[in-house]
């Protein structure tokens, strides 16, 4: 399958059910927010682009800046302390480097999303361990 690109994107998104709204601004800045919707559970991501590279800026609202390629590691948690270290160790016990990392939340000690870049895949093993820290929501491996 050819990659998406700007003459394809609307017609690729039509076949698969996806409707799009596009609105166009006067502002110079690339910005898109995209929600998708799956039996009843919605999900937003927001980015632009920033010196012609993609640069997500947004998970379900919570702000973050990172640059989506190779593996992401996704986790919906609890802003508690630990969570963060926990999620370190873990992965370093299966040799998967982390390469960046962002944070964001709404408020302190409420919910939050990290996205970490990695190295290398997350074994299976890994993924079930990450999934039993406490405060750990959700976990998703996205690879780009």
């Amino acid at each position: 399958m050819a990659g998406v690109n700007l003459v394809n994107a609307e017609i690729l998104a039509k076949n698969r059910g996806i409707e799009v709204i596009e609105t166009k601004t006067s502002e110079k800045d690339t910005y898109i927010k995209v929600i998708a919707e799956r039996n009843g559970k919605k999900f937003s991501i927001a980015g632009t682009v920033v010196n012609d590279k993609p640069v997500i800026t947004e998970i379900e609202g919570y702000k973050i800046n990172i640059i989506p390629e190779g593996i992401l590691a996704i986790t919906k948690h609890i802003d508690r302390p630990g969570v963060v270290g926990k999620v370190g160790l873990i992965l370093g016990e299966y040799g998967v480097n982390i390469a960046s990392m962002q944070v964001g939340r709404k408020e302190p000690g409420g919910e939050a999303v990290m996205v970490l870049s990695l190295d290398q895949p997350i074994p299976e093993e890994a993924i079930k361990k990450l999934k039993e820290i406490p405060n750990i929501k959700d976990i998703a491996v996205v690879k780009l």
